[in-house]
């Protein structure tokens, strides 16, 4: 399995899928468990990054699917 730039969607993809990045973390106002999903490997890393400086934030975790 190949990672390929489309050009014209502008997304990485394995097999003509999109590479997806999640985002998880817990929020310590509610307990509960939270999960963001981004096409845009910028979009996805700023949203974690910003993740993991809130105060409300814990457990903050980055991934890619398919992988």
């Amino acid at each position: 399995m190949e990672k390929i730039f489309n050009k014209k969607t502008g997304n990485w993809e394995i097999n003509g899928e999109p590479v997806t990045y999640k985002v998880t973390w817990k929020n310590t106002d509610d307990g509960k468990q939270y999960v963001e999903e981004f096409t845009s490997i910028d979009h996805g890393y700023d949203f974690y990054k910003s993740r993991q400086k809130c105060a409300f934030s814990i457990n903050v975790t980055w991934e890619h699917a398919p992988w």
